[in-house]
């Protein structure tokens, strides 16, 4: 587990450990926002602040600049190991890591017949008392991708809660979660970053990654909403490449039907266990840059007092009010919806860059 301070989510996070100092914190919270701008860190630093030896569990501390040390022998724990650390009162349920599609109630909880699966689940885990005399933490990663046994059985943990423990969740789809889950847990909303954040996070983003030039994923990050996490996720989705299709289908220099045929030569990495999975990210991917376009033209045609400036200078490609953005935007939010409804995902790429194709 990385104990360092998430950007622009720091103050709000000691808030956070101030009040449970104070005894004033409920068990379950749900860490929400923008793809990419830092959630599950700053979920996963919030939960190291409570197992920290120096924390305000501890210790009662309310100081308004306190952080985990990172040296006392909890954090040490929590930095061994994989992504959610070796510490004996910590438990990290992370779908990305573990390559999963969706948390299954196996994770959650223990019914005979369910699954073979060794690991050991969250209601388990929570009804023991905390190894080192502190709390017992539950720290999951996109919460949205349980299933509905899953969501019913978290459910019944946030309806009893054990004493001394905290529900820590990340999601970034809270709609797709049961709506009696969220009533019952706090939402911390992890806000977008300003365009200077997003800069220095995309410069610690680049930390021991090779093959990537930071001026590249500055502008894609700033295309995916001044998020770094999703600027990194959209280069690995061989972004840079589709983004060049797409240009070029703007300026007329290649039709719909050849632009499809490069866009499916692309090499990046799509997530999906199936190859119609891959392929509905790969068109999504798509949608998305093309919709970033679309709506800096939008904003590009405003009044300087009707609305925030589109990103420009050398991190992105000129911007100019192209006729037809509104409508161009909103059919590919549209496209964006069939796709999540599992349409074909070449036909909604036809259809897509036929749109870009006519502006």
């Amino acid at each position: 587990m990385n104990l360092t301070e998430p950007i622009a989510h720091g103050e709000a996070v000691r808030g956070l450990w101030r009040a449970a100092a104070a005894g004033r914190l409920g068990h379950a919270l749900m860490f929400t926002g923008t793809p990419g701008t830092g959630r599950f860190m700053s979920a996963s630093w919030f939960a190291a602040g409570l197992l920290c030896d120096g924390g305000p569990l501890r210790t009662g501390s309310m100081s308004d600049a306190w952080s985990p040390c990172g040296t006392c022998p909890a954090c040490k724990k929590l930095q061994a190991g994989e992504a959610g650390g070796n510490h004996p009162d910590l438990l990290c349920i992370d779908p990305v890591a573990e390559g999963a599609s969706e948390i299954v109630v196996s994770r959650i909880a223990l019914r005979s017949g369910d699954s073979k699966d060794e690991r050991v689940p969250m209601a388990a885990f929570l009804g023991l008392k905390a190894s080192e005399g502190g709390a017992r933490v539950v720290l999951i990663r996109e919460t949205e991708r349980m299933n509905e046994s899953a969501q019913n059985a978290l459910l019944k943990t946030l309806e009893e809660p054990a004493p001394n423990t905290y529900l820590i969740l990340e999601c970034g789809q809270p709609s797709r979660l049961l709506p009696t889950i969220r009533s019952r847990v706090l939402e911390v909303r992890c806000r977008s970053l300003t365009l200077d954040e997003t800069r220095w996070a995309a410069s610690r983003a680049l930390e021991g990654v090779e093959g990537i030039a930071l001026e590249e994923l500055e502008r894609f990050s700033i295309l995916g909403g001044n998020s770094p996490g999703r600027g990194l996720e959209l280069m690995r989705r061989g972004a840079p490449a589709l983004l060049r299709v797409l240009e070029d289908l703007r300026a007329g220099r290649l039709d719909p039907a050849s632009a499809a045929d490069q866009i499916w030569q692309v090499e990046g990495k799509f997530p999906g266990e199936r190859p119609l999975q891959r392929e509905r990210e790969r068109v999504r991917t798509v949608l998305d840059l093309a919709l970033a376009e679309a709506e800096r033209s939008l904003l590009a045609g405003l009044p300087a007092s009707s609305g925030p400036a589109a990103p420009g200078g050398p991190l992105v490609d000129p911007v100019v009010a192209r006729p037809g953005a509104g409508a161009r935007a909103a059919g590919l939010m549209a496209l964006s919806q069939d796709l999540g409804r599992n349409l074909d995902p070449s036909g909604v790429l036809v259809r897509a860059l036929a749109l870009v194709g006519a502006g």
